[in-house]
């Protein structure tokens, strides 16, 4: 009989310590669950912002295109108008380019008045 209140009594914290067992084994998956929804959203953040990095870039580089481009062509009027002289500072290396300065500067100060 005496046995029997020990045997019941281990039995008894045995049931009681695998209740709290699985309680804990309960809140560890839940926990897991939690720990991975998160990991889940960080990923999809950071996927969300090398999208956006990678838009942002190529952005940038058809934008910088674009001006590249209109530069060249800028430049290229502007050389039409200011004759070869002004390429290269010609004017240091004296010639017909010095007589020429004074109608470059006209014809250059008349451009800029047809842009405005």
């Amino acid at each position: 009989a005496n046995q029997d209140k020990k045997y019941e009594a281990v039995r008894f914290e045995c049931a009681k310590f695998s209740a709290a067992t699985k309680a804990k084994v309960a809140e560890c998956a839940y926990l897991q669950e939690a720990v991975n929804a998160k990991v889940h959203e960080t990923n999809e953040f950071a996927e969300q912002f090398n999208d956006a990095a990678r838009a942002t870039e190529q952005n940038c580089k058809k934008a910088c295109a674009e001006y590249k481009e209109c530069r060249a062509k800028t430049v290229a009027a502007y050389l039409k108008v200011v004759g070869p002289c002004e390429a290269d500072n010609a004017y240091g290396s004296g010639g017909d380019c010095v007589k020429n300065r004074e109608a470059d500067r006209k014809s250059e100060w008349e451009a800029t008045q047809i842009i405005s």
